[in-house]
């Protein structure tokens, strides 16, 4: 009811996969229950990100950042008529990153490599912001900067980047090949980076483990679920269900229907897969560029993370830094 959409073909959808045949029929094939909670899981993160994007764009209209679909008309008008509005059509703006914190837990997953990379990222623009460029300037003045020194964390952003052998490239790849699962994902890791300084392998072979060392600490992470976390096949005809919803929201933030991938398409069950990876606009890569095309500013927390106690509570301000 709250979707705004029918119970029983909801439930059929998240129980039930669709396949077409070579012969064109349609083939109905029950999920397993962990196969279903995926399914489940996948679809609320879809409607979490589709919100979210949303309600950016929405934010984005309201400042006078972007235009609306209306107003992108009636200028595509304007500038038929007129070369000067494509100047008068500029934005500026001032952007706020709040760079979440790095993340050790008992067992660390997907989601905590992903974070602890974008830090990384982050971390390597604040260097570059404050250390190379600063001492280069010292070294211009004729200033004594050999026992300056700093931590290059390059070598780590390599290791999860860089193609062909990154743990991200690795993963896609390993998602993309027919029966990929994290034991081969693992086996190749371990071959490819044996003698990488911040990669350690599991001591055991057969364990789904690895360590890599962060610029903050060393962080075991397990990769039971990579895979599947990485790779949300979405299947059409959910997008269909939803853009054809009661709830007004739900339908307007699932238009127009995403583009199917080639080759993961079948007749009577086109799936799109979306892999939060090789995604071109919300990558940490994408936003660790965005913010070195553009002057930055760092503001230091008011409360520093000593000041907090057990709990997580504040127990006093660094008036040193308010």
């Amino acid at each position: 009811e709250r979707l705004g959409v029918e119970g029983d073909i909801l439930v059929n959808i998240l129980t039930t996969r669709t396949i077409g045949s070579p012969t064109g029929s349609i083939i109905h094939m029950p999920r397993s229950a962990p196969a279903a909670i995926d399914n489940r899981d996948g679809i609320a993160k879809r409607i979490y990100g589709n919100l979210f994007a949303w309600i950016v764009h929405k934010i984005n209209v309201g400042l006078g950042i972007l235009h609306s679909q209306e107003e992108k008309e009636e200028e595509g008008t304007r500038r038929s008529s007129s070369s000067s509005s494509s100047s008068s059509s500029r934005r500026t703006f001032v952007g706020i990153l709040d760079i979440f914190g790095f993340e050790v837990f008992k067992t660390n997953g997907f989601e905590q490599l992903c974070i602890n990379y974008a830090n990384e990222k982050l971390q390597q623009h604040f260097v570059e912001h404050f250390f190379k460029l600063e001492l280069g300037v010292y070294k211009s003045e004729g200033l004594d900067i050999k026992r300056i020194s700093y931590c290059d964390n390059q070598m780590c952003i390599d290791l999860v980047e860089k193609r062909p052998n990154g743990l991200f490239p690795m993963l896609e790849d390993e998602g993309n090949m027919p029966g990929g699962s994290e034991q081969g994902y693992v086996q190749k890791l371990r071959a490819a980076h044996k003698r990488h300084p911040n990669y350690v392998p599991a001591r055991a072979a057969a364990e789904l483990k690895f360590t890599v060392k962060h610029y903050a600490k060393p962080v075991v992470y397990s990769v039971d679920g990579f895979i599947a976390k990485n790779f949300n096949k979405f299947e059409d005809t959910v997008v269909k269900l939803f853009v054809n919803s009661g709830l007004s929201l739900l339908s307007m933030i699932f238009e127009p229907l995403p583009p199917k991938t080639p080759g993961k398409s079948a007749p009577g069950g086109g799936v799109s897969a979306t892999s939060p990876l090789s995604s071109s606009s919300t990558t940490p890569r994408a936003a660790a560029a965005a913010v070195r095309e553009r002057k930055t500013s760092f503001a230091k927390s008011f409360v520093n993370n000593n000041n907090f106690s057990r709990s997580g509570r504040r127990t006093r301000w660094d008036l040193d830094v308010v």
